[in-house]
């Protein structure tokens, strides 16, 4: 921001799109935060903030939430972010089984 300091913006309408919406760019907030990742490239900077929304998707789905508007919220998402993430998702659904084992 003008000021140095970083800020997220994100609208709230208090909906679980907000929700996955806000975990995406907190994540980017915590990745850089104090680190060189600003300077980074446009999949690296993305990467930890698209696998935490899925992750997020996950913990509404555990919570209770209804599977069918987390999995059209994720679809969208996951839709927006395709050309960041194609060529990742292989990497992403690996990590994702691998900690689901424990």
């Amino acid at each position: 921001d003008e000021d140095g300091n970083m800020k997220i913006f994100v609208s709230t309408d208090g909906t679980i799109r907000f929700f996955v919406t806000f975990i995406h760019e907190f994540i980017h907030y915590i990745s850089a935060y104090k680190t060189k990742f600003l300077n980074s490239t446009f999949s690296v900077l993305e990467f930890p903030s698209i696998f935490f929304e899925k992750l997020s998707a996950d913990f509404l789905k555990n919570k209770g939430y209804g599977e069918d508007i987390v999995n059209r919220i994720t679809f969208d998402r996951t839709r927006n972010n395709i050309a960041v993430y194609g060529s990742l998702l292989p990497l992403f659904n690996d990590i994702k089984r691998y900690i689901s084992i424990f």
